[in-house]
């Protein structure tokens, strides 16, 4: 009885915890804070025209708040509730599991649980006005709401799952990341709905699945027809622009790494002026410093996207190891296990195009708060908590500790679409970096943070078969 009443007063403290950082958030961050991206899309609200090759989900969703300050800070108070209310709900999925762990770990979850809701990159990130913020606060709140499912009535179940059906419409939409997101999160909201986790079931059950599903895409649809009627002009460039990016990238880092171009390579890329730039130019970190040099910039400008992608695909087939370590090398700046100070860490303040912030009535600069969440921003990057190969090894651990706790017949539950999700986001950056920039990884980072908190909350680790073994090895690990 001891054991539970200090577990549960510990809970209180977690959640108190989650509250007060969310209060303290939207307090020390409003109005949010602005950079060039976000500057671009208060204008795209404001006039309704896309300008930039962002996708125009993030304009549309300013356009609605109001525009200007007023749409950034109900868009900072969005994320930092969402976000927050992620962390909270996956620690209350995690505590509804039966049992209790033995006394002499339970105070050392509890101080992990903590780290991972009080982190502060957290904290200073939740009030940046960016699609990379608002992607990480949908997953927060969906993951949260999904593993929450798992152990409520069923009734209540299919309210939790319907929540999450509704936030992976936003979060499908506002990144492109989305796409390998959404997909593991909704078969298991869907599974909630048509009646349990997703396992063999009659051709019933599957109906009404498949129908979840099919409801979902039109919602999606939807929202991107409305999209279009808000923001005008965006024609799917931010897709196109994406691609044809990631193929110019690679192929300089193969060619300044020392391939030799193939036969299928255009003569504007394989002339020795535009070699020798290349080599000049090229860096792992990021593609600016690479089309700062007027010479490659003017040569694959000089190339359509065709012939473009041949070339890429050729010089991949020819030399795969090299392809390869050029990969390696750009992912490993992207984790963090190179500088920081390349990578964009952190932003406050308002800043971006001038034209654009006085155009929606907003001023450019920072205060003396913002100079103080940065320069608490710079002191953090002494510490491994910058570093994404570590968020990056927290999960790889979740992922072990799941697999090790499986049950056979059971059908995969939130935590493992969880899981299976972050692994997918991770792996569509190891294979589309064009920048090292913190804030791409930044979903993972909270995403994993998630499942963490959910793993570290549960009472015996495993599927709940036995509540009574449970406390009872927790209790006769604490008797005298």
């Amino acid at each position: 009885m001891s054991v539970r009443a200090q577990a549960r007063s510990a809970d209180r403290w977690l959640y108190g915890l989650a509250c007060g950082l969310a209060l303290a958030a939207i307090a020390v961050h409003v109005p949010g804070h602005v950079s060039m991206d976000s500057s671009e899309q208060l204008y795209e609200a404001l006039t309704g025209r896309s300008l930039s090759w962002s996708p125009p989900f993030m304009s549309a969703l300013l356009r609605l708040l109001g525009g200007g300050s007023t749409a950034t800070a109900l868009f900072m108070g969005g994320s930092v509730l969402l976000t927050y209310a992620g962390f909270a709900l996956a620690l209350a999925a995690g505590t509804r599991q039966p049992g209790r762990h033995a006394a002499s770990w339970a105070w050392l979850r509890v101080v992990a649980v903590a780290i991972l809701i009080a982190n502060p990159l957290v904290f200073l990130y939740v009030g940046i006005v960016w699609k990379d913020v608002l992607l990480a606060a949908l997953l927060a709140a969906t993951a949260g709401l999904l593993l929450l499912s798992e152990s409520a009535l069923p009734a209540m179940r299919r309210r939790l799952c319907l929540g999450a059906v509704l936030l992976l419409v936003p979060l499908l939409l506002v990144r492109q990341q989305g796409i390998v997101l959404a997909p593991p999160l909704l078969a298991v909201a869907a599974a909630g709905i048509a009646g349990t986790r997703i396992r063999a079931r009659d051709a019933g059950w599957w109906r009404r699945w498949l129908g979840v599903v099919a409801v979902y895409l039109l919602l999606c649809w939807a929202a991107s027809a409305g999209i279009g009627l808000l923001i005008k002009g965006n024609d799917a460039k931010s897709t196109t622009v994406g691609f044809a990016a990631v193929q110019r990238y690679d192929l300089t880092g193969m060619l300044a790494l020392g391939g030799t171009p193939t036969a299928q390579m255009p003569k504007a890329l394989s002339n020795p002026a535009f070699l020798s730039a290349v080599k000049r130019s090229y860096g792992a970190d990021r593609i600016d410093r690479v089309f700062a040099d007027p010479v490659v910039l003017a040569g694959f400008l000089s190339v359509d996207t065709a012939p473009l992608a041949a070339a890429w695909w050729s010089m991949i087939s020819d030399r795969p190891r090299l392809f390869l370590g050029v990969k390696r090398r750009q992912f490993a700046w992207l984790i963090g296990a190179q500088r920081l100070d390349r990578c964009l860490p952190l932003h406050v303040g308002v800043e971006g195009n001038a034209r654009y912030l006085w155009a929606v009535g907003m001023q450019p600069g920072i205060d003396r708060y913002d100079q103080q969440l940065h320069d608490v921003g710079m002191w953090l990057r002494h510490l491994p908590l910058y570093r994404h190969w570590l968020y990056l090894a927290i999960l790889l651990v979740c992922v072990g500790w799941l697999a090790a706790t499986w049950k056979k017949g059971n059908g995969p539950g939130a935590s493992h679409a969880l899981a299976l999700a972050l692994l997918a986001f991770y792996g569509a950056y190891a294979a589309t970096t064009i920048a090292c920039d913190f804030r791409y990884l930044y979903p993972g980072l909270v995403g994993t943070s998630v499942l963490a908190i959910f793993l570290l909350a549960r009472r015996c680790g495993a599927s709940p078969t036995s509540e009574t073994a449970c406390e009872t090895a927790g209790e006769t690990a604490v008797a005298p």
